[in-house]
């Protein structure tokens, strides 16, 4: 203190800076020279401000946008922080991982530039601009592109503005989900469940618990149950008093990993008619060899297609798939 008024003395100046009290608590300290009437110094003049709620903001603000940094930066997605002119501020690894390029190749360049430009699409550019200044957001916007260097993909982009707190200019975070083998295994599942659907062959899905998980068109013409009356309810429904004692031994056989061939059996129908099938059951296995589920194949006995009026040309197959496995994967 003593130096610091020296100086404001003999250099006849303002000094100013901050503070700390031994409570710890924060001040703006300002020290003038003080000017007798006949223009003399006589001393200094001490101004002290109690800070302290505002730096205690200023370090809470800071440690917001830090957690906040190590968010964005650790995120499995790609995130791009823009400008308010929309170009780049910042990129996440997973951006760069992703697109296979660099912050060099990246920050300060207009999101629209990016790229061969992928994202320079009129209604994107749209939503983009208007996140500011109407703090408006858009979620699972959907684009299809040939990028550089990682061919055609189809992203998700979900936009927002990114308000901080210490007075900071503000910004728009933009989260990239590639959604391209999603899609495609989405694509694939339902053709795989329209080709099930379809099907002339009975298939069905139950998990360990012997529970019905699908039940598909042929399933409801060859037992009479619809997939809403069987779905849900357990393996019973199909067995007779006398077949109860089969599933636990076929489950037990499954967990050790063997396969049961040509297993003679009797299924009930929803009129409780018997319904007479031979079934080849086999193990599911997961890429690390753990048993999950089951392919059970059935065919019905010819004599069992006179019991139900001869319909149908041909044995018929009954499919069940333990776990929700489908045999057909």
């Amino acid at each position: 203190m003593e130096d610091l008024l020296r100086e404001v003395t003999e250099t006849v100046s303002v000094r100013e800076c901050e503070v700390r009290d031994k409570d710890g608590r924060w001040y703006f300290l300002r020290a003038r020279p003080y000017m007798t009437a006949d223009n003399k110094i006589d001393g200094a003049v001490l101004l002290l401000v109690d800070v302290n709620d505002l730096k205690r903001s200023e370090r809470e603000a800071k440690a917001a946008r830090a957690y906040a940094e190590a968010t964005i930066r650790t995120a499995r997605v790609p995130l791009i922080i823009l400008r308010a002119d929309l170009r780049v501020n910042t990129a996440n690894e997973a951006f760069y991982k992703t697109f296979k390029t660099t912050p060099d190749q990246t920050e300060g360049r207009l999101i629209y530039d990016l790229g061969n430009p992928q994202w320079n699409i009129p209604k994107l550019r749209m939503f983009l601009e208007d996140i500011l200044p109407r703090n408006s957001f858009f979620n699972d916007f959907e684009v299809t592109h040939d990028f550089p260097q990682i061919g055609r993909r189809t992203m998700l982009l979900n936009a927002r503005r990114l308000d901080l707190n210490d007075g900071a200019p503000q910004m728009v975070l933009l989260a990239i989900e590639d959604v391209t083998e999603r899609q495609r295994a989405e694509a694939a599942t339902a053709l795989l469940a329209a080709i099930v659907n379809a099907s002339d062959d009975a298939i069905i899905g139950k998990d360990f618990n012997g529970v019905f998980t699908s039940w598909n068109k042929s399933a409801e013409r060859l037992f009479g149950d619809t997939a809403q009356e069987a779905i849900g309810q357990p393996i019973t429904m199909l067995l007779p008093p006398d077949r109860l004692h089969e599933e636990p031994e076929i489950l037990a056989r499954l967990k050790r990993g063997e396969r049961v061939d040509y297993f003679e059996t009797v299924r009930s129908r929803k009129n409780r008619s018997p319904l007479e099938i031979s079934l080849t059951i086999s193990p599911v296995k997961d890429a690390t060899g753990q048993v999950i589920g089951a392919s059970k194949n059935g065919s019905r006995h010819h004599r069992a297609q006179a019991d139900c009026g001869g319909a149908g040309a041909g044995p018929r197959r009954t499919s069940v798939a333990r776990g929700g496995v489908d045999p057909f994967q």
